[in-house]
This record gives C-alpha cells, structure tokens and sequence, in this order.
C-alpha cells in the first residue's frame, strides 16, 4: 500500500513538510543543484559536412588521421600551456572511474586555489567520434560517426561568481564541449556576497 507521500510530487512533499514544522522553518530556497552546457560544432556532426571539410582541406580518406592528429595535439598544447602559465598541474588518469571532483578539490585544498584554474586532468572515455572504415558494398573508404574512446580533458576552475565547476574537452574530432555548473556553489556566493549566513 502507498503512503501518502509516494503519491504527491516532489514539490507537494516540500510543501507539506514545510506547512507541518512551519513554527521552525524562516526560509525556503529553491534553485537548481547542477546545469550541464554543452557546445558543438554542429555541421561537423552531419556526414556530407565533414566530408567536403575534409576535402576541402585536401586530404584524402586514408590520410585522415594523419589530418587530425595534430589538431587534436593542438587542443592538447594549448591546454598544457595554459596550465603552465597559470603554474597548475595537469595530471592524466588512467580510469575513467577515477572520482575527478574529489581529485580536483583534494588539489584545490592542497594548494589553496581561491580563484581561477585548479588543474587539467586528462582520461580517456567514450565519446561520438569520426573513423574511416571501408564500406563492402561500394568497395570504398567513407567517415563514420561511431562511439569510440578518445581523450578528454577536463578543466577545474574556481571563477569568482560561480564557484568550483569543470569545462569538459573531447580532443578528437568532432571535439564536443561541455560545462558543468553547480548551483550550490554559484547559491554560496550569492549568500556570500549578501552577507547571509
């Protein structure tokens, strides 16, 4: 048999639970716990697209690779080069399972990070990315859009504003981006900034 509660939306359980201890509640927030953004370049993801890029480049099917090795290298430099400038470590993990937060704010604490870049940590996971594969029928080499494994960076940063969040990189082709905001954090500077306990 359901109980009461098992019935009611989340926000009619805050509400009653609200309504029933409010001789002790002073104040309810509301607000959103993580926003995830994610940036593409589009076209790159539609096949006839990437193709006449590719030509266009002038590279052959069987060169491709060879074509997009180095971008991905250059994704990576400049990555190592704005650590080095900001003197934060970049570190590679070697699972994907590894708890990146917990790392990224065990080096945040370590190193007394207030504001800016925390560290660059680098794994390799799933991801959509472009192959070359032959196709039997027509006999030809052709890009395909498969899950694959590539590197991805992952970006700590501690912004003034928003607090503690990570900028995720896939540095192979179609290189998808995404940010990770935690509305927490972004809540606690608020709160900061207005002076409430």
């Amino acid at each position: 048999m359901a109980t009461n509660t098992e019935n009611l939306s989340k926000h009619e359980v805050g509400r009653a639970f609200v309504q029933r201890h409010q001789g002790e509640v002073i104040g309810v927030l509301h607000g959103w716990d993580r926003v995830r953004l994610q940036g593409t370049l589009r076209s790159l993801y539609y096949r006839p697209v990437m193709e006449r890029y590719v030509m266009r480049a002038g590279v052959m099917w069987k060169e491709f690779k060879e074509f997009a090795s180095p971008l991905t290298g250059r994704v990576r430099q400049e990555g190592e080069k704005l650590a080095a400038a900001q003197s934060r470590p970049v570190m590679y993990l070697p699972s994907s399972r590894t708890d990146k937060e917990k790392l990224a704010r065990q080096i945040q604490e370590q190193d007394g990070v207030k504001s800016g870049l925390i560290a660059i940590l680098s794994c390799v996971e799933p991801s959509h990315t472009w192959f070359l594969r032959g196709n039997r029928a027509t006999k030809k080499l052709e890009l395909r859009l498969e899950w694959g494994r590539c590197l991805h960076r992952y970006f700590y940063w501690m912004p003034e504003q928003l607090g503690f969040l990570h900028v995720r990189l896939q540095t192979w082709f179609p290189f998808l981006i995404q940010i990770c905001l935690n509305g927490r954090e972004w809540l606690g500077r608020q709160m900061d900034e207005a002076g409430i306990r």
